[in-house]
């Protein structure tokens, strides 16, 4: 059985045969079910925390990128520069790679096949200040964007159905 365990800010992603799990650093550990993150799993085992506790950890220092399949790669590359002020760096006939103002890329990638369109990505989640964020919803709201509150946050859906919300 291949592990994988990734550290971002306090959590680890470990993924055990292709099945992501959360687990919450702390005593005891809190786990976290890989369908729905904010439901506490039953128990977190003391031989799995163990096992855990030997194993090499990654610690991810930031955001680098995301890649999301899109109907339309120039629609939605506008959208994302014009809404959420993206800066396009590189492009191909079929791929538009965005930055974003610390670094971090979002990578476009079109296709045909429709039922790739929207799957696959639970969300994206672009860091803003408490300012920031207000200030942003409120442009989204000027323009028209729907707001949805899932879970903690106000999330919005760009065009192709990939849900957005800020940190």
């Amino acid at each position: 059985m291949k592990v994988r365990i990734i550290e971002i800010r306090g959590m680890y992603m470990i993924t055990l045969s292709n099945i992501p799990v959360w687990v919450k650093k702390g005593n005891p550990a809190k786990c976290f079910n890989y369908k729905n993150p904010h439901v506490a799993c039953r128990s977190t085992s003391s031989r799995f925390r163990k096992e855990f506790a030997k194993m090499p950890k990654i610690t991810a220092q930031s955001f680098n990128h995301v890649a999301i399949w899109v109907k339309d790669v120039r629609k939605s590359a506008d959208w994302y520069i014009q809404k959420l002020g993206l800066r396009e760096v590189s492009a191909s006939e079929h791929r538009i790679f965005l930055k974003l103002a610390d670094g971090g890329v979002l990578a476009l990638f079109e296709t045909l096949d429709t039922d790739r369109i929207g799957k696959g990505v639970h969300h994206l989640a672009f860091n803003l200040t408490s300012q920031q964020e207000e200030s942003a919803l409120e442009i989204l709201r000027q323009q028209n964007i729907p707001l949805q509150q899932r879970g903690p946050n106000l999330s919005f859906q760009d065009p192709d159905g990939h849900w957005i919300h800020f940190s």
